[in-house]
C-alpha cells in the first residue's frame, strides 16, 4: 500500500509539471503601460527613477540610478501567468553595457518572492539571452533565500527587470522579446 501512495504521488507529480512542446512567447501588446509596476529605491528613500514604454517592437525600460540616501535601484514588472511548464526563460534585448537583472515573481506562504539571476548587456547590441530556471535564485528584500523551493513556469505571477548601480547613472534596457520554452539544449 505504501509504495502504491509513493508511486501516485510521483505520477501525480509528473503530471503537474509535465513539459509543454511550444514556446509561450509574451506578446509585446499584452505589455501595455498600465499593466506595469515600477518600484524603485524610493521605497527605501532613495532617488532612483525607472520607467517603461511600450512600443510596436519593444519594450523599453529606462530612468536613472541615483546613489543617493543610499539608492541605486529601479525595477518593473508585469503580470503574466501561464499554465505549462517550461524550463528556460529566453529574452531578445539590446542594452547599454550594463548588467540587469531577469526576475520570476511568485508568492510563497503570502510573501513575494523574486527568482533573479543577472544578464550582461553590450552597448547597442540586440542579444539572446536563455537562462535555465533552475539556475534562478530566490530572494526576498534583496537577500538570497538558500531555504525557498525551485520556481516552475506554473507558478510565476510577475515577471521583471531590476537595474542596480553603485555611481549614479542613466540606464536604458529595450526588450524586443521574452518566451518561454524548454529549448536549453538547441
Amino acid at each position: 500500500m505504501r509504495s502504491q501512495i509513493i508511486l501516485l504521488g510521483l505520477l501525480c507529480n509528473m503530471l503537474g509539471h509535465a513539459k509543454a512542446q511550444t514556446p509561450q512567447i509574451i506578446d509585446l501588446d499584452y505589455l501595455n503601460n498600465q499593466s506595469w509596476q515600477v518600484i524603485n529605491d524610493g521605497v527605501m528613500g532613495g532617488l532612483s527613477r525607472g520607467k517603461v514604454s511600450v512600443k510596436s517592437d519593444n519594450l523599453h525600460f529606462f530612468g536613472q540610478i541615483s546613489t543617493a540616501n543610499n539608492g541605486g535601484f529601479s525595477s518593473a514588472y508585469f503580470p503574466y501567468s501561464m499554465q505549462s511548464f517550461y524550463d528556460a526563460v529566453r529574452i531578445k534585448a539590446k542594452g547599454d553595457g550594463k548588467t540587469y537583472q531577469i526576475r520570476l515573481i511568485k508568492n510563497i506562504n503570502g510573501y513575494r518572492v523574486a527568482y533573479k539571476t543577472s544578464f550582461a548587456t553590450q552597448k547597442d547590441k540586440v542579444q539572446t539571452y536563455t537562462m535555465k530556471l533552475s539556475d534562478f535564485k530566490a530572494s526576498f528584500r534583496g537577500r538570497i533565500i538558500t531555504s525557498a523551493p525551485p520556481v516552475y513556469s506554473n507558478e510565476i505571477e510577475q515577471v521583471g527587470f531590476l537595474v542596480t548601480h553603485k555611481t549614479n547613472a542613466d540606464f536604458s534596457l529595450n526588450v524586443y522579446q521574452v518566451e518561454f520554452g524548454d529549448f536549453i539544449d538547441e
